[in-house]
Formats: structure tokens, C-alpha cells, sequence
């Protein structure tokens, strides 16, 4: 098989986090999601997934010109115009403007001091010394260089409605930074300037928040540490996962199923309809009600 562009072998599997958080969520979810790639038919994002992307969309503009407030809204305009939600949730094209200007206002110094190497930076690199085994695989969002010092970082916006002290303090253990800083420090074409800091911006949705970075803006920066020994761990975890993953579907086998998470942010697993049936009315369900799309954060699906 040919090798791509990473040197990758293409019949080499590859994992990103949002694959494998199916798995730590329920093997058979990961199994149905990621393994068989299904998804309901006809299923559409969310207005927060939707916003959300608008927004990504808009930072990448925002920062590539160095604080252009106008062609960053302008941006979210293009993409928001065929809004399917109309205001549901209050996901307006104000609302972006309103973030954008805030962020602007919060982090000025901080975009004047700092270039833009990459945005939406797609990576793979292996995850065991024999290449021929899994690779990982992401996308980071920004990776920027201080231009008074040199270094470069990574940073990823993330935009959400709800904030507290426990999302907070268990940020610091996120497997998706982790995995990006080990891509940044030790595979990148920047990995001789890279620091141990990876920024998360949180872009809240809503007006005020008792967590925001400055009471002025509704906004939170989280400068996330990843010290060599926490990102070798971060492989070494990986490596379990997918080894057990292997386990669980070797020689055409369904993995179990983790049934205390069939109701998790208060909405029930797309999947429940499937595993709930009997097996022998599963394929059935799956030909009449789900398409076979596979996730690949390359930006094209299998």
C-alpha cells in the first residue's frame, strides 16, 4: 500500500480523540460509531455544533490578519447566512459579533505579540516505534509564534454555554491537549521551539460567568501544562486503549456494552435504539434508519 503524505501506510488505522471518546464512553458505541461508521439518517448538526463551527470559522480569520474585528464578523455572516435555526438557543450573528469584539478587546496585546504559523493544522504521527501499528491522529485550531521570543505554541477555541469548577480543574488531564502537545513537541516542523503550554480559549455563550478570565469579557483562557512525563503517559494511555479496543472487536466480536452511559448530558445515546432491540433485529434497524459515514478529522470521510 501506498504511504501518504505523513508516511503512514493508508491500511494503517489511525485514531484522533473524538474516535476514541466513543470508546471510552461505551466500547459498543465506539464500535457502532467508529468501527461500522454509522449515523442516524438525515442527522444535522445541532445549532451549538452549527455556531460553533461559525465561530472556529471566524477566529482563524480574526487571527490570520491580526485582529480584523469586521472580516472575522463578515466571515461568521458567509457561514451563518443559511442558518437552519433561525435564533434557537440565541445563537445569533449578533452574538458572534459580540464574541469576537470581546475577544479582540481581551487579547489584544496578546494577537499584536504573536504570528500565525498554521490554522486548522491537521497532523498524524505513530504512536509505536513499528509503524505498521496504529497512528494518531487531530487538528489543532491556531499554532501561533511569539515574535519577541520565538515560541510557538498551540492553542484551541472551544465555544460553550456551560462553564463550572469541576470542567475547569479536569481540563488539566484532557487527553486531546496532551495528544496535540506531543505532536507539537516531538513530530511538528516546530518542535525545537515549542514550550510545555498549550492554550484552550473558551468563547461562553453566555452574557456572564462567575469563571471568565476577566469579569469584563465572557471569555476563559486555560494555559494547559504538559511536562514530558505527562505526555509520555498520554501515549502510554493510548496505546491501552486501542490495544483493548482491538480486544473487544477481534475476530468480528460486538465489545460490551457500558449501559450507564445510555443517558449522558441528560440525552439518550444515539445508539439505544440499536442495542435495545434484539441482535437478531439489528441489521434490519440499521438498513432501514442509518447511512455508513466514517469520521476522519482529515476533512474527508472513508
Amino acid at each position: 500500500m501506498p504511504l501518504n503524505e505523513f508516511g503512514r501506510d493508508t491500511s494503517v488505522p489511525k485514531f484522533d480523540n473524538h474516535m476514541m471518546s466513543f470508546y471510552r464512553d461505551c466500547p459498543m458505541k465506539g464500535y457502532l460509531r467508529v468501527k461500522r461508521g454509522l449515523v442516524k439518517r438525515h442527522e444535522r448538526l445541532g445549532p451549538a455544533l452549527y455556531w460553533g463551527q461559525g465561530i472556529h470559522k471566524a477566529m482563524g480569520v480574526l487571527l490570520a490578519t491580526g485582529g480584523d474585528q469586521r472580516a472575522a464578523i463578515e466571515c461568521f455572516m458567509s457561514f451563518y447566512t443559511d442558518n437552519p435555526w433561525e435564533t434557537d438557543k440565541g445563537l445569533t450573528t449578533q452574538l458572534a459579533a459580540e464574541r469576537i469584539l470581546n475577544y479582540t478587546e481581551c487579547y489584544a496585546a496578546w494577537i499584536s505579540q504573536h504570528e500565525v504559523l498554521a490554522l486548522e493544522h491537521y497532523f498524524e504521527f505513530p504512536l509505536y516505534e513499528d509503524k505498521s501499528l496504529p497512528w494518531w491522529c487531530g487538528r489543532i485550531d491556531l499554532i501561533a509564534r511569539n515574535k519577541q521570543t520565538g515560541q510557538v505554541l498551540g492553542d484551541d477555541w472551544k465555544s460553550t454555554g456551560q462553564m463550572t469548577s469541576s470542567k475547569i480543574e479536569t481540563m488539566r488531564m484532557k487527553t486531546q491537549f496532551r495528544m496535540y502537545q506531543n505532536y507539537l513537541k516531538h513530530h511538528s516542523q516546530w518542535k525545537d521551539y515549542v514550550g510545555d503550554v498549550f492554550l484552550c480559549d473558551h468563547i461562553l455563550t453566555v452574557a456572564k460567568s462567575q469563571y471568565a478570565t476577566d469579569p469584563r469579557w465572557p471569555l476563559r483562557r486555560e494555559r494547559i501544562q504538559g511536562t514530558p512525563s505527562m505526555l509520555a503517559r498520554a501515549v502510554r494511555d493510548q496505546r491501552k486503549w486501542i490495544e483493548a479496543i482491538d480486544f473487544f472487536q477481534a475476530d468480528g466480536k460486538e465489545p460490551p456494552m457500558n449501559d450507564d452511559q445510555c443517558n449522558k448530558y441528560n440525552a439518550v445515546c444515539p445508539y439505544y435504539s440499536l442495542c435495545s432491540q434484539p441482535e437478531e433485529l439489528r441489521e434490519t434497524q440499521i438498513a432501514m434508519l442509518y447511512d455508513e459515514k466514517h469520521w476522519d478529522p482529515a476533512g474527508v470521510e472513508d
